[in-house]
């Protein structure tokens, strides 16, 4: 993907998009997942279950390669621009925000292109600039009088997602989920918060469970069912859902360029 489909500023634009570029006599290991500006050298080996968001390859590959992964810089970025109607649509979000959560508390410019559906006797915090997207099922946000769910900053949810807490789900910043994911603190009787950090994106129809901590940068994958810890940039896929290391993901600066010998551990 070159972009991440979601409107995410303040005036509801898409993203600016970032090529992604795969050299010739390159591969691309399974369930491997190439991010906006991504650029795998000619030759390189992505190993299963990498996920590649900068440069990626040997380091003779171009020269200052190193110093272009760390500064994030990856290739020319697509102008976006917004006329009378994308201001207009944006605006029309945010007030839906502002209805549909206003038992929430809220930062600015919190997003819902469609209806949430909120059901609290406890405390739910949206972070700022957090998006609701539209779509064919409502998104719901359920708290019992003991709970509490904080959401982060730019945290963008697809339709169709479900949080249910009695005691505490938290969620970090720039996170990403997409549609029918289900996180709940609750099952068969137990009790447990729910912790998801920073950068964590999580598939279409994954569910995680109560006492799980997703580590900063993972990935979870669609339709998995998350019952234990996920260690920060991991991906994690199954039902029951096991963890591999994300260690060469290439947006991490101890690893920005690498020629993989090996792949992902498990």
């Amino acid at each position: 993907m070159d972009n991440n489909f979601h409107p995410v500023d303040s005036e509801g634009r898409l993203p600016a998009s970032h090529p992604v570029t795969i050299g010739a006599d390159a591969e691309v290991g399974d369930r491997a997942i190439l991010l906006p500006g991504a650029w795998v050298a000619p030759g390189a080996k992505v190993p299963a279950g990498a996920v590649v968001s900068r440069r990626f390859g040997p380091l003779g590959d171009a020269a200052g390669a190193v110093d272009e992964a760390a500064s994030g810089e990856t290739g020319p970025r697509v102008p976006v621009r917004v006329g009378p109607l994308g201001r207009l649509l944006g605006a029309l979000d945010v007030a839906r925000g502002a209805w549909f959560l206003r038992a929430c508390e809220r930062g600015t410019r919190v997003h819902a292109g469609g209806r949430v559906i909120v059901r609290s006797v406890g405390r739910i915090r949206i972070g700022s600039h957090a998006v609701f997207l539209g779509g064919m099922i409502a998104s719901s946000l359920e708290c019992g009088p003991s709970g509490s769910i904080e959401v982060g900053n730019r945290t963008i949810f697809n339709y169709g997602v479900a949080l249910v807490a009695e005691c505490s789900i938290r969620v970090g910043d720039n996170c990403q989920f997409g549609s029918y994911v289900r996180i709940s603190d609750v099952e068969d009787g137990r009790r447990a918060p729910v912790v998801i950090g920073d950068d964590v994106w999580v598939a279409h129809g994954a569910t995680i469970g109560p006492g799980v901590t997703v580590g900063a940068g993972s990935v979870i994958s669609a339709g998995s069912r998350v019952t234990t810890d996920v260690p920060p940039y991991s991906l994690a896929i199954g039902n029951p859902a096991r963890s591999m290391s994300l260690g060469l993901r290439s947006d991490r600066s101890h690893v920005a360029i690498a020629s993989p010998e090996g792949g992902a551990q498990p």
